[in-house]
């Protein structure tokens, strides 16, 4: 009986020290697995820009916001970008991710555009006395109308664009 008992513990033993290895060699694995798998690299960044017009005007500092359409079956998108016009309604694209590609991913994206309407959301200082205390020179020029339906769909192409243009 002696005998039986040593040998379930010694099997025991190799089967605990057989899983607890598996254990070390499993979670890196898992690991290197899935950390590339949320990564930005499996997506295609490319250069992005273009020009915003409201009735044919220049619109002076809106937000342009680009979000990636995830592809049929897919979990990731990658990352949203982001621009603001300059005086002449010209914006360059940059990710949302600190460190992260400048440009957008190539593929189907929806667009939001956000003028003077959506000061209160787009400006998060001021005092709590006046929220809405921004430097004037901060504030997009132009509402973007009501009559503009958003998100507008657009496609990056595989070279990047310096033409997706926006006439509101």
């Amino acid at each position: 009986m002696a005998g039986i008992s040593a040998s379930c513990s010694s099997s025991r033993a190799k089967g605990v020290l057989h899983g607890w290895m598996w254990s070390l060699i499993g979670f890196p694995g898992i690991i290197l697995c899935v950390v590339p798998g949320c990564s930005q690299s499996e997506f295609r960044y490319v250069p992005v820009s273009g020009i915003v017009t409201v009735d044919g005007k220049p619109a002076v500092r809106v937000q342009v916001n680009f979000k990636p359409v995830p592809q049929e079956g897919a979990i990731n998108s990658g990352a949203a970008s982001q621009g603001w016009t300059d005086d002449e309604g010209r914006y360059t694209l940059n990710t949302l991710t600190h460190g992260g590609p400048r440009g957008a991913v190539v593929g189907v994206h929806r667009v939001t555009i956000l003028g003077l309407e959506s000061a209160r959301n787009l400006f998060d200082f001021g005092t709590p006395d006046d929220p809405m205390k921004v430097p004037k020179e901060k504030l997009p020029t132009v509402k973007i109308p009501k009559s503009v339906k958003l998100p507008i769909n657009f496609t990056v192409p595989e070279g990047g664009t310096n033409q997706a243009n926006f006439s509101l």
